[in-house]
């Protein structure tokens, strides 16, 4: 820890040192925030907690649309956004949500409660502020807001007609064009925005010679909202959005970790640093990924006379199915089937001079032949079989919130929240007959993609909660807060797997395939029993604020959050049991069918200041974080296919500081600088006891942002403006398995971790142009110094391997902006 907030100092003080003294004294001071991190409006310097805040200025001037923009300016958040659009996640302050649970942070969207975790992930028109609170808001913003809460603000409609449009163009034929109309009528406010991107992407496919079919994007938005009174005491606010995804998946290669292997074979490329692996994309069809979603809102805002009562209902639908080659050609699963020989003839006699990426080869076509062949996944061959995941989800959500006015002494809020969701989660495991994927959970041994092994439940969820806050002043310049959440979820799972049709090559005792049940749950009965079970809690949350003066605070604060439990896919443990354990036998994957609930308690102290005569923003925090249960993803990979598991680490601790500093320079210049740390450590973890001492998964070591704007008036109203954006991401490990020991992977060898930590790496972002009142020109640049990163490293411990997806290439282009 004292080596992390030496280094966050360091930056800090040395950023703080570029400002000299005597350049500070401008006419120009830090204009006052108004937030609603506590769902009332204030300013941002009387809030008890650690925000961040994007202004609407600074939200365009550093052209944020999407959650990765206002993430890479956030100190101590990190995102992770690979393999497929509605899988986002995000790291705040060490607290991680895992794929196909929750999130760990709330999602408020103008002021509604966004329940599904595909949310987060789309374009974002008409924004006007973004709030980054960070520690627990269960008690204020309720389920899943454990680490934090993300409070976005969007533009309402115009008071004037007006219409804007704005295109951009760049580099891998990138382009973007976003049309808004605001329509006022006699008694309503309308306004519609339509926002199209697409782009061919980075990388190419090098076995199909195609360069839009590897990272390519293509989505369209349309976004309605109105407003109106109903009369002098009533508001109302409905708005309506439709979105079309359609995109790539699963952009990761094999990195393989076998240092056995390599000490006997002397080929680096079996043990190899994730950090300098060449990334090389040979599929044998192109991977993709569709999403539709379509959300539906409506929103009361009441003045009773004695209190603001606020009641508002979400129906949300968000459908996402993603197809990609499987992970099967490493173990061999399809090579009994005549498509996948057939191919790996075809490759080894076209003579075509292709080879696969190191450390893979086909020496012979005859998977008999020892030392004949050896695979990775997504493999140009149709050994590997497919994959094809469905995640959709629909919910509707009802809230009702009554608060006393803001000008007294004792300020409260209470009221109610209810949920109710339905969620089809599955995966289908099929053979590869070259005809692609044909997009079905189940298809027969008849057609031309077989279903060969599945997972496919649908699950429920019903939630109740009700909540209450007081804010009292205890002096002049004392504030204690007291605020409190009870939720109650009950969760159901069905399996939807079919019971009367068998596999071709799996079976119930593993080696050799034989044909069983598609779902190895399924081989010890007929049917799969339906689940429930009751997850509930309270979350509790204390602060005290001391206004030192008029421009200095200190806080403290307590709480706790909470992440309700749910269920694993039926089946998971019996496969886990049946092919992965036997292998480790000392040290089991002891995973279950069901997650508990996720506790985090957080204590917090913190400090904000204007200094310089409000010239110069000073914010400091200290957290410590004791998690519970804390929820972690698993991919687990074999010759039974795929698994996504949930698994809970038992005990966990994190802490950390952050500080953050902006600066008016002179009238023309203001920067910002900011550090965060996060040191954590497992505890004691069940599912895998040998990762204790180790750290928490998926958070950096510390982050870094920095950034300068400039601004300069020119001849008839014009400005010329830049803006630099500068971030730093710290080492990130992101499994629990991290040092060298004594864990066997399927191949028979031992595994090693100590080359799968991703390094730090660094970003710059640069936009500069002309304004006016009714155009913009911009020219931009990101990731300007093309800085090689990797996005996510996944370890498939038990395959023997990572799966690793690079980062974000340089990208430039032109932006413009007319208003009419």
């Amino acid at each position: 820890m004292n080596k992390h907030i030496r280094i966050t100092l360091g930056i800090f003080i040395s950023t703080l040192m570029l400002v000299p003294v005597s350049e500070i004294y401008s006419q120009s001071v830090i204009e006052e925030i108004t937030v609603t991190a506590r769902q009332r409006e204030e300013s941002l310097r009387e809030v008890p907690a650690a925000i961040t805040v994007l202004t609407e200025q600074q939200i365009r001037r550093s052209g944020v649309q999407r959650a990765a923009d206002f993430i890479a300016l956030t100190p101590g958040v990190t995102i992770v956004d690979t393999a497929e659009v509605g899988d986002t996640q995000v790291s705040i302050r060490g607290l991680n949500g895992a794929r196909d649970a929750e999130t760990s942070f709330g999602l408020i969207i103008d002021g509604i409660v966004m329940t599904n975790p595909a949310a987060l992930n789309r374009e974002y028109l008409g924004l006007s502020q973004i709030e980054v609170l960070k520690g627990p808001q269960g008690a204020l913003y309720g389920r899943n807001a454990s680490a934090g809460a993300i409070i976005v603000t969007t533009a309402k409609p115009a008071d004037e007609a007006a219409t804007t449009v704005k295109a951009s163009i760049g580099g891998d034929s990138t382009y973007a064009i976003t049309a808004r109309a605001d329509i006022p009528m006699e008694n309503h406010k309308l306004s519609i925005i339509a926002n199209h991107n697409s782009t061919d992407g980075w990388r190419e496919n090098t076995w199909l010679d195609c360069d839009d079919c590897v990272d390519q994007y293509e989505s369209t938005d349309i976004y309605a909202r109105m407003t109106w009174d109903m009369d002098e005491n009533t508001s109302m606010d409905a708005k309506l959005r439709y979105g079309q995804v359609d995109t790539s998946s699963i952009v990761f290669n094999a990195v393989f970790q076998l240092p056995a292997f390599e000490a006997y074979l002397g080929i680096p490329t079996l043990y190899e640093d994730v950090n300098t692996h060449k990334f090389d994309f040979v599929s044998n069809f192109p991977h993709t990924n569709d999403q539709e979603s379509l959300e539906l809102s409506f929103k009361m805002e009441k003045d009773l006379g004695w209190a603001n009562m606020t009641a508002w209902t979400l129906f949300s639908d968000i459908e996402n199915d993603f197809a990609a080659d499987g992970t099967s050609g490493a173990f061999g699963f399809f090579f009994a089937d005549q498509s996948c020989l057939d191919s790996l003839n075809e490759i080894v006699s076209a003579g075509l001079g292709f080879s696969l990426p190191s450390p893979q080869y086909i020496a012979t076509p005859d998977p008999s032949v020892p030392n004949g062949m050896l695979l990775g996944p997504y493999t140009p061959t149709r050994c590997d079989g497919t994959q094809y995941q469905v995640r959709n989800q629909d919910d509707l959500s009802f809230e009702i919130r009554v608060s006393s006015p803001d000008d007294q002494p004792i300020r409260w809020s209470m009221g109610t929240y209810f949920l109710d969701v339905n969620r089809e989660v599955g995966v289908n495991q099929g053979t590869d007959k070259g005809f692609g994927v044909i997009e079905s959970m189940y298809l027969p041994a008849s057609s031309n993609n077989p279903t060969e092994q599945m997972v496919w439940d649908d699950f429920s969820n019903k939630v109740s909660a009700y909540f209450g806050s007081f804010d009292i002043d205890l002096s002049d310049t004392v504030e204690l807060s007291v605020a409190g959440r009870y939720d109650k979820e009950k969760r159901r799972v069905h399996n939807l797997v079919p019971t009367n049709v068998t596999s071709t090559y799996i079976d119930c005792d593993g080696f050799p395939y034989t044909g069983g049940p598609l779902n190895t749950g399924l081989c010890s009965a007929s049917s799969i029993p339906d689940q429930a079970k009751t997850f509930e809690h309270f979350q509790p949350k204390v602060s005290l604020a001391w206004q030192l003066d008029e421009n200095a605070s200190v806080y403290m604060s307590w709480g706790e959050g909470f992440k309700s439990g749910g269920f694993n896919n039926s089946g998971a443990r019996q496969t886990i049991n049946t092919f992965i354990n036997p292998l480790n036998p000392s040290s089991p994957v002891a995973i279950t069918d069901s997650y508990a609930k996720e506790v985090n308690t957080s204590t917090e102290v913190g400090f904000k200041a204007l200094l310089a005569k409000n010239r110069v923003s000073l914010d400091f925090s200290y957290y410590q974080t004791d998690a519970t249960n804390l929820q972690f993803f698993e991919f687990i990979v074999g010759p039974f296919g795929l698994l996504r598991i949930v698994e809970n680490i038992d005990e966990a601790e994190l802490s950390g500081v952050e500080l953050a500093m902006s600066a008016i320079v002179t009238d023309n210049i203001s920067i910002y600088a900011s550090g965060a740390t996060v040191d954590s450590e497992i505890m004691k973890n069940s599912v895998r006891s040998d990762s204790v001492g180790n750290q928490v998964p998926y958070h950096a070591d510390y982050t870094v942002n920095a950034g300068l704007s400039f601004d300069y008036p020119i001849a008839n109203g014009r400005n010329f403006f830049a803006q630099i954006d500068y971030a730093v991401v710290g080492p990130t490990w992101f499994h629990v398995m991290q040092t060298k020991n004594s864990r066997m992977s399927l191949f028979g060898a031992p595994m090693a971790y100590d080359k799968t930590d991703r390094e730090r790496y660094d970003t710059v972002n640069v936009r500069l142009g002309i304004e006016s009142d009714n155009i913009s020109i911009v020219a931009f640049a990101k990731n300007l110094t093309d800085e090689d990163y990797l996005a996510e490293v996944i370890p498939a411990v038990e395959f023997g391997g990572v799966f690793a997806h690079p980062g974000h290439k340089r990208r430039i282009g032109l932006e413009v902006t007319y208003q009419f």
